[in-house]
């Protein structure tokens, strides 16, 4: 993870993490993008 480039970098795409310095570890800095699809498909579940 400490190597450069980041491996997971790719995976964060629409936060553009491999672009910027992230210093805090919110939940909500960063979601992977694969969370975007889930979310879709809950609120899709949901309805």
């Amino acid at each position: 993870m400490y190597a450069s480039p980041n491996a997971l970098a790719p995976h964060y795409g629409r936060f553009r993490v491999a672009e910027r310095l992230l210093l805090t570890g919110h939940s909500h800095q960063a979601w992977p993008d694969v969370a975007l699809e889930a979310q879709g498909r809950a609120w899709l579940d949901a309805a």
